[in-house]
């Protein structure tokens, strides 16, 4: 889903009355580690997936590639304007990763999610 301000742009958050939802942030670990159950942030590059198609190696670009079924928004997804956002759901993690950045990163092997009680459809995980 694209999500847009409209055409205002950051001023329009602060011409807006509408109240926000609450929001939680979580100190430590990493975005995905974070749970389904949480609206996962990505803001690191205004065209979707950063340079995971090239030679990055760091937040959006780890997320892509643990995620690689991420990787299909590039087909579809124009660079953003500051006022838009793309929130996707229902993607899997197949990848674990040690390091981070060109030096360190590195696969370290395939992603086992932890099973939920049997009557309950697992939860889909958002990125926004």
């Amino acid at each position: 889903s694209e999500l847009s301000l409209g055409g205002h742009g950051e001023e329009a958050w602060g011409m807006s009355d509408a109240p926000l939802c609450p929001v939680e942030a979580l100190q430590g670990g990493t975005i995905e580690d974070s749970g389904p159950h949480f609206t996962q942030l990505d803001f690191a590059n205004a065209t979707i997936g950063g340079g995971v198609l090239r030679n990055g190696a760091v937040q959006e670009e780890i997320r892509f590639l643990i995620c690689p079924e991420l990787i299909v928004s590039r087909a579809i997804a124009e660079p953003m304007a500051t006022h838009e956002a793309l929130l996707m759901r229902g993607f899997e993690r197949f990848s674990n990763y040690s390091g981070y950045g060109h030096a360190t990163f590195a696969f370290a092997g395939p992603h086992v999610a932890a099973a939920g009680p049997p009557a309950e459809p697992p939860a889909e995980t958002e990125l926004l």
